[in-house]
C-alpha cells in the first residue's frame, strides 16, 4: 500500500540524490562509502566488529560503533560497547568504551549539535530488582534482567554528562504491594514492567535498537523492538516521564493487537528541517509477527506535536495518529522483508534511503514510490542502515597555528560521475552563508572577499598545490594548502573555509570545509 499526500505529488523526483552513502557491513571491520555506481571511494578499516552503527560527523569525521567482547551484556543482540571517532586518513580521534559487567553499549546512537553524543545502553538491574518492583517472577529467567539506559557522552573528556534511566518511569498491576503498583492505561506516560506479556529472551526487556535526537525540541526519540512503539523523552529533564508514544497502544492498555501499527521496528527519526516532511516522524516498520504477512515497510508520522513540544492525548485514548501520511512497501509487498536491522532516511530533494539489512540490499525510492536507485552489497552482507551524505570535500575541519604554520591536504571526491572533470578550489575567510551565486541555479557556499581573491590568482603558486586541476579516472584528487612558515598574528582566531567548483561546464559544487588559524 502507498498512501499519497498532496506534498509527494509537489516532490516526487526521477533522480537519485546527489552524494555518497556510507555504510559499515556486519560481520566485517571496513566501513565504506559508495558512489551513485556502487564504487567505493573510501574505506576505513577498524579493528573491531560493528556495534553496529556508523555515522559521519558535520566535519566530516567517522563515528564507528565496535562490539568489545567478553561483559555479560556482549552476549546480547545488537551489542557494541565501544564508540571511535576517524579522521578522514583512519586516525583514531577518540575512542569511548561503556561495556561493564551491569552494562554494555549497543545499537546506534546520535549526534548532538554540542559535538556530543547520545548512546543507548543495555542495563541489568538483576532478577532481584525487577521482582522487588513488581515483574512478574514466572517471567523471568536465570539471573539477568535488562532494562536501558539513555547516556550523553562528551568525547573529548570521555565522560558521561546525562542520562535518562527507564528504570525510573514504570508501572505495574501485578503485586499490590509495590509503590509502583497502578492502573496501567491511567500512566501512558510510563512503561508496563510486566509488558509484553512472557519471558524476555535474554532478560533483555526492551531491546532499544534505534535513536535520533530533535534540537527544535530538546527532545529523543527511542525505538523499542519488543514494546513495537517508538517513544519520546525530555532531553532538558531527566525526571520528566515519557512524553509521546507510537505504535503499539496495547503496551500502555489504550488498545488491542488490531491497534498495533509498528511490529519490531528500527531507526525512527525525524525529518530534518529543510527537507520534504520536515518535523514528521520517519520509521523502519520491519513487520515481524506483521498479521497482514510478511513484509516490511517505511511509515512516515505527523506527531501530534505544538509548537512548545507538547503532545496532546486525549483522556482515555491512545496517542495519534490513526495511521501514517506516508507509507513505502515494495511491488509486491513481500518482495522486500527484514525481520531484523534496517532503516529509512528522507533526504533534501524529497526522496526516501531505505535500507532492507538482512538482504544487504538498499533502494531510493521518489516520494510516488517509483524506485530510482539500487545497489547490493557483495556477498550481501548485512547492514544495520546506510546514510547519504553530500559531501565532496576532505578531511573536515583542520588547524593552522599562526605562528608555527602548518599544512592542510585536501581530498576531493567527486566520483566515478565526475571522472577527469577540471576542478578549481576557492577559498573565504568571510564565512559560507549566504554564499556566492555561480548561475545554473549553483550558490558556493563561500562568501567572495579579498581571500577569495587571492587564491583566484596564487591558484597552483608555492602556498596552494593543485587548487587548479582534473580529477582522475575514479574521480579523485588531492590539494595541498601550505602556510610556508608563520603567518601574520592578525589572523589568528579566523576561519577560513574551502570548496570546489567542476568545469567546463560549471555544473556542480562541493560543501565547504574549514581551517581554523589559532595562535
Amino acid at each position: 500500500m502507498l498512501l499519497l499526500p498532496l506534498s509527494a505529488l509537489l516532490f516526487a523526483q526521477s533522480a537519485p540524490q546527489p552524494g555518497f552513502t556510507l555504510y559499515g557491513p556486519q560481520g566485517n571491520f571496513d566501513t565504506h562509502l559508495i558512489d551513485s555506481t556502487g564504487q567505493f571511494v573510501h574505506t576505513w578499516t577498524g579493528t573491531n566488529f560493528p556495534g553496529d552503527c556508523v555515522y559521519l560527523r558535520p566535519n566530516g569525521n567517522l563515528l564507528r560503533t565496535y562490539k568489545v567482547a567478553g561483559f555479560p551484556g556482549s552476549g546480547l543482540g545488537g551489542s557494541g560497547g565501544g564508540l571511535r571517532e576517524y579522521s578522514w586518513d583512519g586516525k583514531v580521534l577518540q575512542n569511548f568504551q561503556m561495556a561493564t559487567t551491569t552494562r554494555q553499549a549497543h545499537h546506534d546512537i546520535a549526534i548532538l549539535p554540542n559535538g556530543n553524543v547520545l548512546m543507548l545502553v543495555f542495563d541489568n538491574v538483576g532478577r532481584t530488582a525487577a521482582i522487588a518492583a513488581g515483574r512478574n517472577p514466572a517471567n523471568i529467567r536465570g539471573p539477568d534482567f535488562w532494562s536501558e539506559t539513555v547516556i550523553e557522552v562528551d568525547l573529548t573528556t570521555n565522560t558521561v554528562v546525562w542520562e535518562w534511566k527507564f528504570w525510573d518511569h514504570l508501572v505495574q498491576d501485578f503485586d499490590s504491594t509495590k509503590a509502583n503498583y497502578d492502573v496501567v492505561s491511567d500512566h501512558p506516560e510510563l512503561l508496563n514492567l510486566n509488558f509484553p506479556p512472557g519471558t524476555a529472551r535474554k532478560g533483555d526487556w526492551l531491546h532499544c535498537n534505534g535513536i535520533d535526537y530533535n534540537a527544535n525540541f530538546d527532545q529523543i526519540v527511542i525505538s523499542s523492538r519488543t514494546f513495537s512503539e517508538v517513544w519520546v523523552i525530555d532531553h532538558a529533564n531527566s525526571g520528566r516521564d515519557i512524553l509521546y508514544r507510537w505504535g503499539n497502544p496495547q503496551a500502555y492498555g489504550r488498545g488491542t493487537a488490531s491497534d498495533q501499527q509498528l511490529f519490531g521496528q528500527h531507526d525512527p527519526t525525524w525529518i530534518p528541517d529543510g527537507r520534504p516532511g520536515a518535523s514528521n516522524m520517519l520509521i523502519f516498520n520491519n513487520g515481524v509477527n506483521r498479521p497482514a504477512g510478511r513484509y516490511s515497510s517505511v511509515e512516515e508520522i505527523v506527531t501530534p506535536v505544538d509548537a512548545q513540544g507538547n503532545y496532546s492525548l486525549a483522556a482515555g485514548a491512545a496517542f495519534g495518529p490513526s495511521s501514517p501520511v506516508w507509507t513505502w512497501t515494495d511491488f509486491p509487498p513481500t518482495n522486500s522483508y527484514s525481520a531484523g536491522i534496517s532503516g529509512c532516511e528522507r533526504m533534501d530533494n524529497g526522496n526516501t534511503l531505505i535500507t532492507i539489512g538482512m538482504d544487504g540490499h538498499l533502494i531510493e525510492t521518489d516520494p510516488a514510490g517509483n524506485q530510482v536507485w539500487s545497489w547490493d552489497t557483495p556477498q550481501d552482507e548485512k547492514i544495520f542502515k546506510a546514510r547519504r551524505y553530500e559531501r565532496f570535500l576532505w578531511p573536515g575541519d583542520a588547524v593552522i597555528s599562526t605562528a608555527t604554520g602548518g599544512s592542510v591536504t585536501f581530498s576531493l571526491v567527486g566520483g566515478s560521475a565526475q571522472a577527469n572533470r577540471k576542478y578549481w578550489i576557492a577559498g573565504t575567510l568571510s564565512g559560507t552563508s549566504p554564499g556566492t551565486p555561480l548561475g545554473n541555479g549553483l550558490t558556493a557556499p563561500l562568501n567572495w572577499d579579498s581571500f577569495s581573491d587571492w587564491t583566484k590568482r596564487k591558484v597552483n603558486g608555492p602556498a596552494l598545490s593543485n587548487f587548479s586541476g582534473s580529477l582522475d579516472s575514479g574521480g579523485f584528487g588531492t590539494a595541498v594548502l601550505d602556510s610556508l612558515g608563520p603567518i601574520s598574528s592578525s589572523y589568528a582566531g579566523l576561519t577560513a573555509h574551502f570548496a570546489f567548483v567542476l568545469l567546463k561546464p560549471l555544473d556542480f559544487v562541493s560543501n565547504a570545509v574549514a581551517v581554523q588559524l589559532t595562535p
